[in-house]
């Protein structure tokens, strides 16, 4: 019964931060741009709730909080791996697209803010506190915040949803989800699913992509490329992860915190 209240309560905090980021992302004007407002909401109703959750369920510090959401352990080891991981769709993207400026303010809110705000919600706080607190198996954990990561990406619903540009961007964030929740329990950390997922950002950002319907509906040189960098990048991530990480967490649970 303890177990099926915690699974609650996980999703209750991501149903009602994502609900309260698209209200108040569609009704409120700052006085600042769309980029920092959005960063700024996805801290606010993404990270925080997360951490007032965890210090209600006993971490009684700060450094505990972040132990939980996996923000302690391999910070540059998770990183560095991440800036190689993601080189294959750089270079791809490089030779494809022309170099554009990014203004500082989408640089926050899409690589910097973006992704760690996203990865605390979806698999530092739910992916792992649903393996952990509530019990699940790793592997429903990770499909489960997978889902509710691609759904986060869903802009509108309409009668031809599924044969829309919309669904596969979902689809396309599902899968990138159960990607990143698998580094989060091989690596027990947070940090190398954030660095490869700012890292794609930043090539996207800097060189522009294709978009996965185009790579899906047609055969150019540039959706070509394109898909190779993505899928380069893909399985680099996995076999450099399977190498690096130790033989004694392969297969093995993610252990519940000790009680405070």
């Amino acid at each position: 019964m303890k177990s099926a209240l915690r699974a609650a309560a996980v999703f209750v905090v991501v149903v009602a931060g994502w609900a309260a980021f698209r209200q108040f992302g569609n009704t409120i004007r700052f006085p600042f741009s769309d980029d920092w407002s959005e960063a700024l909401l996805k801290l606010a109703f993404w990270v925080v709730p997360c951490v007032i959750a965890l210090r209600f369920w006993g971490a009684r510090t700060y450094g505990r909080v972040a132990a939980e959401l996996g923000l302690t352990s391999a910070v540059v080891r998770g990183l560095g791996f991440a800036l190689v991981a993601s080189l294959p769709l750089l270079i791809a993207l490089s030779v494809t697209g022309s170099f554009r400026q990014v203004p500082l303010s989408i640089l926050a809110g899409a690589v910097i803010v973006g992704p760690f705000a996203e990865e605390v919600l979806f698999r530092g706080w739910m992916f792992r506190q649903l393996s952990s607190r509530a019990g699940w198996p790793v592997l429903a954990g990770a499909f489960m915040s997978a889902l509710a990561f691609g759904l986060a990406h869903v802009h509108s619903v309409s009668s031809s949803f599924v044969e829309s540009a919309e669904f596969y961007r979902v689809m396309s964030a599902t899968a990138a989800g159960v990607l990143f929740a698998w580094l989060v329990w091989r690596w027990n950390s947070l940090w190398p699913a954030i660095g490869l997922h700012a890292f794609m950002n930043l090539s996207w950002q800097l060189f522009g992509s294709p978009p996965l319907t185009a790579t899906l509906g047609a055969s150019t040189d540039a959706t070509t490329v394109a898909t190779a960098g993505r899928l380069g990048t893909i399985v680099l991530a996995i076999v450099l992860t399977w190498v690096l990480t130790p033989k004694n967490q392969r297969g093995e649970p993610q252990p519940a915190p000790p009680s405070a």
